[in-house]
């Protein structure tokens, strides 16, 4: 049994769905590239986030963040960083606010990289649990690479949009 008369109406209803275009919209290749592009951004926005809790967990149980203040700040940070990703993904805001976040999770990284008391000052054979602790970090600096190449590559579209 099938839904469709002819094959060919089959065809332009699958590209349509693939390509989540309304029927009234021109179905093209671009709409797909930037229907991922945002999708990968806030994929990777995401996993950052979620990234960047974890390492936040692993400090606390490590004893290198003491401050109530700077974790109280820490949560601020990544639920503004959230919302944007959630609320505002194709937005100008929503943009800047994944950059920026994007940059703090390479900041992460690049401190714990650099510090004294960061992976260079730690005896990591004698801690438990280390495994996870470096790959969080690892992890957060990879995807925060990526959101932040295809955030730029956003926020360049959007500036650019606007001026023509």
């Amino acid at each position: 049994m099938c839904f469709f008369r002819s094959p060919d109406l089959l065809a332009r209803n699958i590209r349509r769905v693939t390509l989540n275009v309304r029927p009234g919209k021109k179905c093209s290749a671009k709409n797909a590239f930037c229907m991922k592009r945002n999708l990968v951004l806030q994929v990777t926005s995401l996993l950052s986030i979620l990234f960047a809790s974890l390492h936040l967990v692993d400090d606390i149980v490590y004893g290198s963040e003491k401050g109530v203040a700077s974790n109280l700040l820490m949560v601020v940070i990544l639920a503004v960083w959230l919302y944007g990703t959630l609320m505002l993904p194709e937005r100008l805001a929503g943009y800047i606010i994944m950059l920026v976040g994007s940059l703090l999770g390479l900041t992460i990284f690049l401190v714990h990289l650099t510090n004294p008391g960061g992976l260079a000052g730690i005896e990591i054979g004698k801690l438990s649990g280390v495994f996870f602790f470096v790959w969080t970090l690892l992890a957060l600096a990879v995807v925060s690479i990526v959101s932040l190449t295809v955030s730029v590559h956003g926020l360049w579209n959007q500036l650019r949009a606007k001026t023509h």
